[in-house]
């Protein structure tokens, strides 16, 4: 019996040496898949992240330098005689920045609810409609005032009085009406802005909405999405498989101690040594990630407007998943390091009562621990 006993205390030891290894090699997994997975998929960081980063400035920036293009750029496909810089400050006013933020933070929670298989297919639609009156308003400015620098002074009074119009704009406007027609030849207003109407032009160049998704699928390049989805699909129960490794972890070395002192020193090691690995990592990680990058850039990288912002965004989410990681990582080790003081407290309070002589104490009923 007292082999078969000693058998037994050594299987079990070994059993719990490696259950308790398990369970530290599975709490900083988990705890760093799991914040990995909550920051990266969830379209609240990106757009705290762009706000942080006047991301949505830089991209109404983009969206005004590619309309300058149309007017006063090489090729213009309206052919307005414009300064860029005139054309710039007129459409900064007709893009609000609340539009852009709207559409921009629509097509990231589309796209995340995708990937995170909420919907079948996203709906990543760009709509013009709510700054196309303003767009259309602020492309008038600008033609009336490159247009009237061109006519300065070459329409007469009596002649805006028969064209019954007050200013130039307002001609060229009358003039795509047939019974002005002669009088705008005449006047030399027949000109393709006078003919076909700024407003043709615009609707031409610039549609109502634009459907990002059903532009991919023309390209092929919606498979690459869907294939993400499956990758994101198995990412997402990686950490579900390991919290629940760790949970059967726990239940097993609370059966196979089955004693009350030796049960939270074995589940305190593992909760301790699991919670500063995951410290450790949170700390270190960040770090390691950040210097990585750095090194394996292209030279120069960080120099291109819109890399570096994208690097900038990227090292922040880092960052903020390396804070987690540390918040969460101190749970168990603070964990850990209570059941190791219930631990010593249990052995403490059982030590056995070791009786005295009466005659040495002078009490009967002496007895001291």
């Amino acid at each position: 019996m007292g082999l078969l006993n000693t058998l037994a205390r050594i299987t079990s030891y070994v059993a719990l040496t490696l259950i308790v290894m398990l369970l530290v090699s599975v709490i900083p997994v988990s705890i760093i898949l799991f914040n990995t997975n909550s920051i990266l998929l969830n379209p609240t960081t990106y757009e705290q992240k762009f706000t942080k980063f006047q991301v949505y400035e830089k991209i109404k920036n983009s969206i005004i330098t590619s309309l300058v293009e149309m007017l006063a750029g090489e090729g213009a496909t309206i052919q307005i005689p414009i300064s860029k810089e005139e054309a710039k400050n007129e459409l900064s006013n007709a893009i609000p920045i609340s539009w852009v933020k709207g559409q921009i933070n629509n097509l990231i929670r589309n796209l995340f609810s995708y990937l995170n298989g909420e919907i079948d297919e996203p709906n990543l639609t760009i709509n013009f409609q709510e700054i196309k009156p303003a767009l259309l308003n602020a492309f008038k400015k600008i033609a009336s005032k490159s247009i009237e620098e061109e006519y300065t002074g070459a329409i007469p009074n009596e002649i805006l009085d028969k064209l019954q119009c007050s200013g130039l704009l307002e001609c060229l406007e009358k003039c795509k009406l047939p019974q002005y027609e002669s009088t705008c030849e005449q006047l030399g207003l027949n000109s393709s802005i006078a003919t076909q109407g700024i407003e043709g032009q615009i609707s031409d160049q610039l549609p109502d909405k634009i459907n990002l998704w059903e532009e991919a699928k023309k390209s092929d390049q919606v498979q690459y999405a869907a294939q993400v989805r499956e990758y994101i699909k198995i990412l997402k129960l990686v950490p579900l498989a390991l919290i629940l490794t760790g949970v059967i972890s726990v239940i097993l070395i609370i059966v196979i101690s089955h004693n009350i002192k030796s049960t939270p020193r074995w589940l305190g090691t593992g909760l301790f040594f699991g919670g500063l690995t995951t410290v450790l990592a949170g700390y270190a990680l960040p770090n390691i990630l950040q210097s990585s990058i750095m090194s394996s850039s292209p030279q120069g990288l960080a120099e291109n407007e819109l890399m570096s912002t994208v690097l900038e965004i990227l090292f922040d989410i880092i960052k903020d998943i390396g804070n987690n990681i540390l918040v969460h990582g101190a749970i168990p080790l603070i964990l850990g390091l209570i059941l190791w003081a219930v631990s010593i407290a249990l052995v403490f309070l059982d030590k056995p009562k070791i009786k005295v002589n009466p005659k040495e104490s002078g009490d009967k009923t002496s007895y001291i621990r």
